[in-house]
């Protein structure tokens, strides 16, 4: 691993381990730096979280759905009416998906669906008759044996160790996902905890005041600033890492969820890689100021300094900063700033809109070498909020249509595309295509359920062997009809 981003690792996790609110400990009065510093985290987190756009994503994975239609015949430009349609159902509590797709061409609609939960695996298709198969998870491991997907039956459908071994524990792991992720924060929450309480031997904390400018006015802040060194923080995120390869929990987890040797063996190396990349970290000074609101007590800004000496004796200097601004819930401006020497890069995110009648918003980047600056907006966003319609403006790309909001259903539009690169899928050449794609985020939906199906384990290799061919025939004549639209595409641009 490079030297210097092996420090700039190191910086990168004083500040990551800080932004996730890890230097709380018992006892610790409420004016010291580390526990002011904690409950500014704990404020921007929340903020965060209340953002409109998280809390919409939020609620669907947890029990929506996302729905993305299209009107083939105004994107490819035919005469033919033809429309495409996917919808993805979620539930990240009960463990279950449900995928469906569906095209339809002239008068003729053709569909599937894939039903995932921890009772049964399910596919099914209209493309063929009695095209609904699956295998009840609930008792795969009776009904496998003697089948035609027994690795012990030798048959051509027969299941490796590998395969077989996934299919048999699969509702297991399922049912324990989100166990899973309770088991993996426990343990990340206590190794966190460990390189805080060392990493607070090596680190020196302050408290101070200043002003800072957020979107032009003036924000009283408190300052905490930690100082310490890599060659420090080096050997406290190497000692941690090694509890954290010898630790019982971890290594039951590793058994439970990498049962092949060979993975569970990449992941060590990884970490053993890591280590030895740390164990030869070069000097280097680290300073990290955290900006905290002294109203709101929020995260406004963080700056960070490593100096680094380099071979030739010189202080080679990398500044960053990252601005959030008084609030994540409703962010007007936020900018990232990376500086080595003269050269600096930086990207912001900018409202310039925000009222009863219009949003718009802009992404720009700057980089400098100290003799030249090139600064360029990198996208714009514009959304009219009196009838929907909506612009995002990109560097060749330029997409148009409307966004509604009702309840909990989010609707938007995309009614022009256009740019030089769309303009292969155009017989005509033209550089704008006017696709009717709609998408669909509903925060609320109900799951449909799955269909009675024939039971996989149940089929004879003849049975299967014929169920694949009508399948794939039926496959393939959707395909050479779906190119009748897109005389252009080929079959590697749909992942073929």
């Amino acid at each position: 691993m490079d030297k210097k981003l092996t420090i700039g690792l190191i910086a990168g996790a004083c500040a990551v381990t800080v932004a996730a609110g890890v230097f709380a400990a018992v006892g610790i009065v409420s004016s010291t730096p580390e526990n002011m510093l904690l409950a500014g985290i704990a404020n921007t987190v929340s903020d965060a979280k209340a953002n409109e756009s998280y809390q919409v994503l939020h609620n669907m994975i947890s029990g929506g759905s996302l729905e993305v239609g299209a009107d083939l015949q105004k994107l490819a430009g035919s005469n033919t009416p033809g429309s495409a349609d996917f919808k993805a159902y979620f539930d990240k509590d009960r463990v279950s998906d449900v995928i469906q797709g569906s095209v339809t061409l002239d008068q003729d609609t053709y569909t599937a669906q894939c039903f995932i939960n921890p009772d049964s695996l399910v596919f099914d298709t209209d493309l063929i008759q009695d095209g609904a198969v699956g295998t009840d998870l609930r008792k795969v491991s009776d009904n496998i044996k003697g089948s035609i997907l027994d690795p012990e039956t030798k048959t051509r459908y027969s299941l490796d160790e590998e395969q077989y071994k996934t299919l048999i524990t699969l509702r297991d792991k399922m049912l324990a996902s989100n166990d899973l992720e309770n088991e993996v924060l426990r343990i990340e929450k206590k190794y966190r905890k460990l390189f805080v309480d060392e990493l607070d031997e090596v680190c020196k904390f302050t408290k101070d005041t200043d002003k800072i400018s957020l979107n032009g006015k003036d924000q009283a802040c408190y300052t905490v600033t930690i100082d310490t060194t890599a060659e420090e923080v080096a050997g406290v995120m190497v000692d941690v890492l090694e509890k954290f390869e010898d630790d019982k929990d971890l290594n039951k987890i590793i058994d439970r969820y990498l049962p092949e040797e060979e993975d569970a063996n990449d992941f060590f190396w990884e970490i053993d890689h890591i280590i030895e990349s740390l164990k030869n970290t070069d000097k280097a000074d680290i300073k990290l100021v955290f900006y905290i609101t002294r109203g709101t007590k929020r995260i406004a800004m963080i700056d960070g300094t490593v100096v680094h000496k380099d071979e030739d004796g010189t202080d080679s200097r990398f500044r960053f900063s990252l601005t959030l601004g008084a609030s994540l819930k409703n962010p007007g401006n936020i900018v990232f700033t990376a500086a080595e020497n003269e050269n600096r890069i930086s990207c912001e995110y900018k409202v310039e809109e925000d009222s009863k009648s219009a949003f718009s918003a802009v992404i720009r980047s700057l980089e400098s070498d100290g003799e030249s600056e090139n600064n360029k907006t990198l996208v714009s966003f514009y959304l009219d909020r009196t009838n929907g319609d909506y612009t995002i403006k990109g560097d060749d790309l330029e997409i148009s249509g409307t966004y509604v909001e009702k309840g909990s259903v989010h609707t938007i539009t995309i009614d022009k595309i256009r740019g030089d690169s769309v303009a292969r899928y155009q017989k005509d050449d033209s550089d704008c295509i006017e696709p009717a794609l709609t998408i669909v985020i509903s925060e609320k939906d109900k799951m449909p359920k799955a269909p009675s199906y024939r039971e996989i384990t149940a089929f004879t290799e003849n049975e299967l062997d014929s169920y694949s061919k009508d399948l794939s025939t039926a496959f393939d004549n959707l395909l050479e009809e779906i190119k009748l639209f897109f005389p252009s595409l080929t079959e590697s641009d749909i992942g073929l």
